[in-house]
């Protein structure tokens, strides 16, 4: 292999400013590289492997190297114009500003009229379902640390090109992943298996770990063993792609407006559906938290700010002994309850949802109700997610699992 090109007469930036620069390109978190601007230990290795590219083309900071996968896949300049967009939507939106600003203290600030009206109308929801729900208002306590988000759409026109852009990696992936099923892969191959690995975060079912090539290797005779045949429709049962439970296409609302696309993507992601009918909900409400003041700080809930170390030690060693399944079961019930009556408690915060007013959704009601319609049922025009048939419970999904870890340890 050629080594790569430099200029002779350029000041090179460090090795740490370099690596910073690409991940920062590629949206990725370095973490598993860089600690407080210094490299790690094995960390050159590990960005070699992250991004795609050789240890020597990182030592000689090659631009080259560093602009290949946008040169490649139209993905990363698209999605870049995506997140400018949402950021800079929520900035100028100045209502939305208002509602991401937590309230901290025991009273509301009424600074902004917008905070009172929202405080005012939930006070007046809970003194609506105490005739229904004895309990849900405390007529002789304080509401403290009270704080309210919303959801909103913005535009960007591209948005068939981003989705196109996602599609373009997931299916280069696909084909990468099988085809190490039946040879191994060329040496540009797997750089590029690794990459896209890392963008899209490709996690066993089994085991939350990114599978990388070498782990694939060793994954696949595990694989056979369990009958799969690395067929292309087994895709979604064998691994799940992470970087969707942070891409919200939905967000914009050109996607709300065009069911074709919307089942583009759904096609790739098989929680879609779900996620896109909680976003569209979410636009509709603002959603409150708040605790009571006769439910905190009480004779078993001991203030942390009020503690020495051996006290935390000690709180810590008693929360690490209760029964966490009935928390869980509780923070279960209190979502339920949200979705179903508009307020549930969930890890110990009281959460009610307040409808916004036709003045407030101005034309996001609009959206909201095609993207929940596009996340329902496909007999009343929902789209269609992948299926997952392959699931595994109780001892046999454990013992699977752990055929499954042994793959990530050499």
């Amino acid at each position: 292999m050629e080594k790569p090109k430099t200029n002779k007469n350029q000041k090179l930036p460090s090795v740490e400013s370099y690596l910073e620069s690409v991940y920062h390109r590629y949206m990725l978190n370095d973490y598993n590289v860089l600690e407080n601007g210094k490299l790690k230990k094995d960390g050159l290795e590990t960005a070699a492997k992250e991004l795609g590219i050789t240890q020597e083309e990182i030592a000689a900071r090659s631009e080259d190297a560093a602009k290949r996968w946008d040169e490649t896949f139209r993905f990363f300049a698209s999605y870049r114009r995506f997140l400018t967009c949402q950021t800079l939507h929520f900035r100028k939106d100045e209502r939305e500003e208002r509602l991401l600003k937590a309230l901290f203290g025991k009273h509301v600030s009424y600074e902004n009229p917008l905070n009172k009206e929202v405080y005012d109308r939930m006070v007046e929801k809970l003194r609506a379902l105490e005739s229904n729900y004895p309990g849900t208002f405390h007529p002789n306590a304080e509401i403290l640390d009270f704080e309210f988000t919303t959801k909103t759409f913005f535009a960007f026109p591209e948005i068939g090109a981003l989705i196109g852009g996602f599609y373009d990696l997931v299916t280069r992936f696909k084909y990468l992943f099988f085809a190490a099923w039946e040879r191994d892969l060329e040496e540009a191959e797997v750089r590029q298996y690794d990459f896209l690995a890392t963008v899209l975060k490709v996690a066993d079912l089994y085991v939350p770990h990114t599978i990388y090539y070498d782990t694939l290797k060793r994954l696949i005779p595990v694989y056979r063993e369990e009958g799969f045949k690395g067929e292309r429709a087994e895709f979604f049962d064998l691994v799940k792609l992470r970087f969707c439970y942070r891409f919200d296409p939905w967000e914009c609302k050109d996607f709300a407006e065009d069911y074709d696309l919307a089942q583009f993507y759904a096609s790739m992601d098989p929680s879609a559906s779900r996620k896109m009918i909680d976003y569209g909900r979410a636009v509709k409400y603002y959603h409150c938290l708040f605790r009571w003041s006769d439910e905190c700080n009480g004779t078993n809930q001991p203030n942390p700010d009020e503690m020495d170390d051996d006290g935390m030690d000690a709180m810590t060693d008693t929360c690490l002994e209760e029964n966490l399944d009935d928390d869980l079961e509780k923070d279960y019930a209190g979502l339920n309850s949200l979705e179903r009556k508009g307020f549930g408690m969930i890890a110990g915060w009281q959460n009610v949802n307040v409808p916004k007013t036709e003045e407030e959704l101005q034309r996001d009601g609009i959206y909201a109700e095609k993207l929940i319609r596009l996340g329902g049922d496909p007999s009343v025009g929902g789209v269609r997610t992948p299926d997952k048939g392959y699931v595994l419970c109780g001892y046999e999904g454990h013992m699977r699992s752990a055929a499954h870890a042994r793959c990530y340890h050499d």
